[in-house]
């Protein structure tokens, strides 16, 4: 898992990750709509699961021949345990077992006085 930050301020956070597979199209799983852009706001949702959305940006030719589809699971959790709020970004493992295989963090940047 590699996770880019593609913008920051002290309100919001624009995050790109890119599966193991080299996707970068994730689906959020409440909304149920893919994007390649994941916008976390500092005072929003605390958790959003996500998964690999690989046969979404395929073309026709890749699916005629059965790639089999991506089934990596990744978790953006918003923390507020310290002043000021961070991310984790968590790669997790397929259902039912939901172990955490990487994390990476991002901490929000202080806000300007």
């Amino acid at each position: 898992m590699r996770v880019h930050l593609k913008g920051f301020t002290s309100t919001d956070a624009i995050v790109v990750i890119e599966c193991e597979c080299g996707n970068t199209r994730m689906l959020d799983e409440a909304g149920g709509f893919p994007a390649e852009r994941i916008y976390v706001f500092r005072r929003g949702v605390p958790i959003k699961n996500l998964r690999c959305c690989r046969l979404h940006s395929l073309t026709s030719e890749t699916l005629s021949s059965k790639v089999p589809e991506c089934r990596e699971r990744y978790r953006i959790i918003l923390q507020h345990e310290h002043v000021f709020p961070y991310l984790e970004i968590e790669h997790i493992s397929p259902r039912p077992n939901e172990q955490i295989l990487e994390v990476e963090t991002i901490k929000f940047p202080e806000p300007s006085s």
